[in-house]
């Protein structure tokens, strides 16, 4: 417990919350103040999440480079608070669909999930979509596969479809006990201007990508794996020039793609609530 408390404290002192702290305290005496510790910890301590062991995989959202805290994105903040055994499995680059199709830098679907993990939390497909390709109108290069909702499928790793649907048996397989979910990310788009003109994005690219996520969405229901879905439930967008450029942006290096730490902080209590209705 005594780490628990640690962390309320550092939480009260970064979040800007130490002067309200130090009112409450000046008005009502140290046992207001320590209520509001107890409290803190009760609900950090009583949380689904306390204490389990989850694995977190995906690309460069998921591994949270561009984080400048330190903290790893959503997913060392969300492990870190809630003393769970967490690995982030992200690797920037990566795909779903293998490798030697890719030629990505790595695959989500070699992540080694351990032996008994509590939860198992996916997320990835843009790289597949910006390197296998597709367009706006639906037109799918052969590497993206096809897939039926009343049968299981080929499991042909090297078309996308095959890969996510070879994933998602591996885990709902081996993993029983887990509980699985898949992360739709927050919207993104290439920016190649300064004007702040929604006109300067590659709406190509980024049609592309939620067809992807369209169809994981799909594999997700067939399944039965529950997912949420960043880029519809949340208001960050690229095409809004205050969250990628300025003094404070949610955007990382103005690429309307990867976050700040900003971004992660707005982001990482939507993953966090979800994670704890799975």
């Amino acid at each position: 417990m005594k780490k628990v408390v640690v962390w309320v404290l550092t939480v009260c002192l970064m979040g800007g919350v130490l002067t309200g702290c130090q009112e409450e305290q000046e008005a009502t005496g140290n046992y207001a103040t320590r209520t509001f510790v107890e409290d803190a910890i009760k609900e950090v301590a009583t949380s689904p999440l306390y204490g389990k062991t989850v694995v977190f995989a995906g690309d460069s959202i998921c591994a949270g480079t561009t984080d400048e805290s330190g903290v790893a994105g959503w997913a060392q903040r969300i492990g870190t608070k809630h003393h769970m055994k967490w690995t982030n499995a992200g690797k920037n680059g990566a795909t779903i669909t293998s490798t030697e199709i890719t030629e990505a830098s790595a695959c989500i679907a070699d992540v080694y999930f351990g032996a008994e993990p509590d939860y198992i939390i996916l997320e990835g497909g843009t790289n597949d979509a910006d390197i296998l390709g597709g367009t706006a109108n639906g037109t799918m290069p052969a590497e993206f596969g096809s897939y039926t909702m009343s049968n299981y499928g080929t499991f042909n790793t090297d078309t996308f479809c095959g890969a996510v649907e070879a994933l998602f048996k591996r885990v709902t397989t081996n993993y029983p006990g887990a509980k699985i979910g898949f992360i739709i990310p927050q919207k993104m788009g290439y920016y190649s201007g300064e004007d702040g003109q929604n006109t300067a994005y590659s709406y190509g690219k980024t049609n592309t990508r939620r067809m992807y996520f369209d169809t994981i969405i799909e594999l997700c229901k067939k399944w039965g794996i529950p997912y949420l879905d960043l880029w519809y439930g949340c208001y960050l967008n690229p095409m809004n020039p205050t969250h990628r450029i300025g003094d404070d942006p949610f955007y990382a290096n103005g690429d309307g793609q990867h976050l700040t730490t900003k971004g992660y902080d707005y982001i990482t209590p939507m993953i966090e609530k979800w994670m704890e209705s799975l």
